[in-house]
């Protein structure tokens, strides 16, 4: 059984990540950035999140995930407090990424020591939703928390309050005895030099199999709609004359609807299938999303974040119920979660970098209608290209057998 320090951990450490994500696109705009340079910053943290996921994943081992975590947070906690210290972009940029490098290593390994500890045989798909309620909890806490402390505390205040969290994820850490379920102990170990020469080899292979792919593609999809609409919506918000902490509640309803749904979602996930609800999932959210610049009132606007946040959850679900399905006998669980989040990080490295862009040739609302809907559009065009590319060869060898 999974302890709860576990989850208490996962909390917090979300928390932190949440709360100084709501601040950074306003604090940049408060400080005379513009749309592109807000979105090219922003990018850094993402460029450097997926830089450190796959050496993260590789670097993995159950009885160095807690050196590793402690060590991320040490660091992640030391660059909020230095943030609004920041006096140029060059600054700015390096504490960024900085920022995004710890959280990359700290979730990596996180994700992979929470796979490790759920018991053989038991249900994945609950498990793994109840991860992924917890983590919309925890971006709960950070955006309510970070929008009211940004209104009432100012800006360093505020993200004083993010590095508070990433200390108490680090107590929580220190009573979290990290243990993982007799199979993984169990589990044979390759001599070094083979596990080396593998685990460059493995990512390789693993990113050219038609089902990898898939689950990459929708993880990257699926954060570049939330990147774009959780970087540009508090500067929409902030334009129509809402307060941070209006825009926080309205992010925190998205965040709780997401706590709420994802560990419900595992059961119509199993019925439905995984990729069923993954790709009719995503075109709904990115519908949801291109109607957010087209309303300008509070409630109108909460209540579209509650249906997107219900939406994703169960497109969240239906992926790390895929990933948990990865051959553990082909792929490490540390290189599967380094994949899994390094597709992520590339949607939420292109998200706002492109999305500050077109804000600034073509305006920010006219921008958030746009792009979900342009995005969601290649995505599938893709995945039609990849479903012919895993059926052709199949009815190649259908012909094959029925020819004479």
């Amino acid at each position: 059984m999974i302890p709860w320090t576990r989850y208490a951990f996962i909390v917090f450490l979300t928390a932190a990540d949440g709360t100084a994500h709501i601040l950074v696109a306003p604090y940049l705009q408060s400080q005379g950035y513009d749309y592109t340079a807000i979105g090219l910053l922003v990018g850094v943290v993402s460029v450097f999140s997926l830089l450190s996921r796959l050496p993260g994943g590789m670097a993995y081992r159950p009885h160095r995930a807690r050196a590793l975590m402690a060590g991320s947070l040490v660091i992640f906690g030391l660059t909020c407090l230095a943030f609004p210290l920041a006096t140029s972009s060059v600054l700015f940029g390096l504490l960024l990424a900085i920022f995004g490098a710890t959280a990359g290593v700290a979730t990596t390994v996180n994700l992979a020591i929470f796979m490790e500890a759920i018991p053989a045989g038991s249900s994945k798909h609950k498990a793994m939703a109840f991860y992924a309620g917890t983590l919309s909890g925890g971006h709960m806490i950070g955006n309510l928390s970070g929008g009211m402390a940004g209104d009432h505390l100012g800006y360093t205040g505020a993200f004083q309050l993010a590095a508070v969290y990433a200390v108490a994820g680090l107590g929580l850490l220190a009573l979290d005895r990290l243990e993982v379920s007799e199979h993984y102990r169990l589990a044979p170990i390759a001599a070094p030099l083979e596990g080396w020469v593998e685990r460059v080899r493995k990512p390789l292979r693993a990113m050219s199999e038609p089902g990898v792919v898939a689950l990459s593609m929708v993880s990257f999809l699926q954060v570049f709609l939330h990147s774009s609409a959780a970087t540009f919506f508090p500067l929409y918000g902030l334009s129509i004359g809402l307060s941070l902490t209006e825009i926080g509640l309205i992010k925190s309803a998205h965040s709780l609807t997401n706590a709420f749904a994802r560990p419900l979602a595992g059961a119509p996930v199993q019925v439905l299938g995984a990729e069923r609800v993954s790709y009719i999932g995503l075109a709904a959210v990115a519908v949801g999303v291109a109607i957010i610049p087209t309303q300008t009132s509070m409630v109108v606007l909460l209540g579209l974040h509650v249906v997107i946040g219900l939406l994703r959850a169960l497109v969240m679900v239906a992926n790390t119920v895929s990933l948990a399905d990865v051959d553990e006998t082909r792929m490490s669980r540390g290189l599967a979660s380094g994949l899994f989040s390094a597709s992520k990080d590339l949607g939420g490295l292109t998200s706002p970098v492109i999305s500050g862009a077109a804000a600034s040739l073509i305006g920010l609302a006219s921008m958030m209608i746009l792009m979900p809907l342009a995005a969601s559009a290649i995505f599938f065009g893709l995945l039609a290209g990849l479903e012919g590319r895993v059926r052709l060869p199949r009815l190649r060898r259908i012909l094959e057998r029925a020819a004479p």
